[in-house]
């Protein structure tokens, strides 16, 4: 059964590839080179497309088995809707913001188990909000609106967001393997759109970035719900500090600046680190400065504190050391 899906997908990319040119002809997805991109020629928004058909058919397996809520395929599938109308006429992102809060505030009162009733932390250990309908549906919504938009901020290196969406979907399967079945055919179409991401002119767009980080969000939100203690808040942190980080930075610069936060720029840490390393190694220093902390607390059983203080650091002398290096150029 697990196989026939796996041809599927694969003959399905496959399609969807092979005719990529009248596909984003006809869908208007073809994204062309401008000054806050770093490819030279017009590009095929892909991604969305690869990676949403493998959730779905990922979906079909796993509804055979009755191992999948409807809520969960809507909210995926809402989101991707959003992205994808971006991707085709480029919306305003406060228009999308707006959307995917209405669409999380509607979701989590059809579907308790993607509410958080209570924080595990390390530093102050289970706290319960049995009545605070804040942290209960409201804390949510802003966990999922903020992770979907920092992680869209890392896609401008070819390879790059697609790669830190499976580092983190490989470090949860780590922590929960019987979640490698739940996942299988997803990360197989991941691994393929990375593959085709490096080697052809073939982009996630936001609906590829918002499909990663909708379902990485929904993982997280149901395990903390179903299993309080499998995760500390500071781990969750770890996980997804360096988007998160420059999300936050770059919000604020650009209000300094007197420019609008939620438009993009070049200023991007992977960006800063591209123009000093290349493409090839930028992908993997970024990819090892996102996975080593998260790794050092799992395999080593580092402090996550300390992690954190040290990995905080680190980020901070890279964008100082990094922008120097620039402003010389």
């Amino acid at each position: 059964m697990l196989l026939s899906f796996i041809i599927i997908n694969f003959v399905l990319i496959t399609i969807i590839f092979k005719y990529r040119q009248f596909i984003c002809k006809n869908l208007n997805l073809i994204s062309f080179a401008s000054k806050d991109t770093f490819h030279k020629n017009k590009s095929y928004l892909l991604g969305g497309l690869i990676i949403y058909q493998g959730y779905i058919l990922n979906y079909f397996y796993l509804s055979t088995y009755g191992e999948i809520t409807y809520v969960n395929v809507i909210l995926t599938s809402l989101f991707f809707l959003i992205a994808l109308i971006d991707d085709i006429t480029d919306i305003s992102p406060y228009l999308k913001i707006f959307f995917c809060f209405f669409v999380c505030y509607f979701i989590i009162l059809n579907d308790n188990t993607l509410s958080i009733k209570t924080i595990n932390s390390l530093l102050f250990g289970i706290l319960y909000f049995p009545e605070n309908i804040f942290i209960i549906v409201f804390f949510p919504i802003l966990c999922v609106v903020i992770f979907v938009n920092a992680f869209n901020f890392i896609d401008g290196i070819n390879g790059l967001a697609a790669s830190v969406g499976l580092s983190i979907l490989f470090y949860i399967i780590f922590k929960n393997p019987f979640l490698l079945n739940d996942l299988l055919i997803i990360l197989l179409s991941l691994i393929i759109f990375i593959y085709l991401n490096i080697k052809k002119s073939c982009f996630l767009g936001d609906s590829g970035n918002y499909v990663i980080s909708i379902t990485i969000s929904i993982i997280l939100i149901k395990e903390n719900y179903l299993f309080p203690q499998s995760y500390y808040a500071e781990e969750i942190f770890v996980m997804m500090m360096v988007p998160g980080l420059d999300f936050i930075r770059l919000f604020f610069k650009r209000i300094t600046d007197n420019k609008n936060p939620m438009y993009g720029d070049l200023n991007h840490l992977h960006h800063l680190m591209f123009y000093k390393f290349g493409q090839t190694r930028t992908l993997i220093y970024y990819l090892i400065f996102v996975n080593l902390p998260i790794y050092s607390y799992l395999l080593l059983k580092l402090n996550l504190i300390f992690i954190i203080f040290i990995s905080l650091i680190i980020y901070i002398y890279l964008i100082k050391k990094l922008s120097v290096k620039i402003q010389k150029v």
